[in-house]
C-alpha cells in the first residue's frame, strides 16, 4: 500500500502567559501556541513535537511553507488523518 502523507496548515500564535497547546479551529487550521511564533525555534518545536507524538523520525515531518511567517504548512510522512493527528497532539477542537 502506498504512503499517503498528510499536509497540514499550522498557525503559530504567541500569547504571553499562555501555556503551549494545540487547537483545531472551525476552519480546519491547526493552531499552536508558542513563545516566538515566527522564529526557527518555533519551526523546530513543531517538527519535534509532531515526530515525538506520532513516534516517527523527525525527517518525516517536512516544513513546506512559511519558514519566517506564523502561517506554516507541513507534510507528515505517515498515513494519518487530521483527526488522528489532533488526537495525538491532544488538540482541542472547534475553538478559535
Amino acid at each position: 500500500m502506498a504512503l499517503r502523507p498528510l499536509v497540514v496548515d499550522i498557525e503559530m500564535i504567541s500569547e504571553p502567559g499562555r501555556l503551549s497547546g494545540w487547537v483545531l479551529d472551525v476552519s480546519g487550521v491547526l493552531k499552536v501556541y508558542h513563545e516566538a511564533p515566527e522564529s526557527r525555534d518555533a519551526n523546530e518545536f513543531i517538527i519535534k513535537t509532531v515526530a515525538e507524538k506520532l513516534n516517527i523520525p523527525r525527517s518525516r515531518v517536512v516544513h513546506l511553507k512559511g519558514f519566517s511567517s506564523r502561517f506554516k504548512k507541513f507534510k507528515i510522512g505517515k498515513d494519518i488523518s487530521l483527526d488522528e493527528l489532533c488526537k495525538a497532539l491532544d488538540a482541542k477542537k472547534g475553538q478559535v
